[in-house]
């Protein structure tokens, strides 16, 4: 019983110290504005050789009232999405973009195969009907991402502590991706970052009625 009882206090022990070493990470985005950012993407890479693993999961982004539902979806190297057509008209979603060229031609409803996102990078999508509908998928390689809310704020939890490369992304940011280095500590851990942005120019939208199907 002592040696139970001796055993399950060092399994306790063990667990309370491995939960203790996890961090969070929180960070509000904003842009040169001091405008709140929604959909601000940041994720944690390596550093120095070292390899984080991550799993690939099925995503959705949907289509509805002629627009894509997420706007900016985040996935890991390797998932697959599925791009459900939930309007009574037809879509045709494409990208061009390098990291994931594809295309699937006017259809209704849930497309028969799930698209793969085999490399990193920024995957922009767009409708070959209707012009004004663009998204985003994010491809990461890491399990360390999160995307900002209305009130720009984000959280990364489960994080092992140690450093890393701080990767920031928005559909209007103003030139490349921007990244720098950061020491993750056990704990909560908590940033302010501000991004410059173009101007925002809104998209044009078709008449009402004048869709005829598509």
């Amino acid at each position: 019983m002592k040696t139970h009882l001796k055993l399950s206090i060092l399994c306790s022990c063990i667990c309370v110290g491995i939960v203790s070493q996890a961090a969070n990470l929180s960070a509000t985005i904003s842009n040169q504005s001091d405008t709140y950012l929604e959909d601000a993407v940041v994720y944690l890479t390596a550093t120095d050789g070292q390899t984080l693993e991550y799993t690939q999961k099925n995503e959705v982004v949907d289509q509805i009232n002629k627009q894509f539902v997420q706007k900016v979806k985040i996935v890991t190297v390797g998932s697959k999405v599925s791009f459900p057509n939930k309007d009574d008209i037809h879509h045709h979603v494409y990208s061009f973009s390098e990291p994931k060229n594809f295309e699937l031609p006017l259809y209704e409803g849930v497309p028969s195969e799930l698209v793969e996102f085999p490399k990193k990078g920024v995957v922009s999508l767009g409708c070959n009907i209707h012009d004004w509908m663009k998204g985003y998928v994010v491809v990461v390689d890491t399990p360390y991402y999160a995307k900002s809310t209305k009130n720009g704020s984000l959280e990364i939890s489960g994080i092992t502590p140690g450093n890393y490369i701080i990767n920031y992304w928005h559909p209007n940011l103003q030139g490349a991706p921007q990244q720098e280095p950061i020491q993750i500590k056990a704990g909560n851990n908590s940033l302010v970052k501000q991004l410059k942005t173009k101007t925002k120019i809104k998209a044009r939208r078709a008449p009402r009625g004048r869709d005829r199907g598509y």
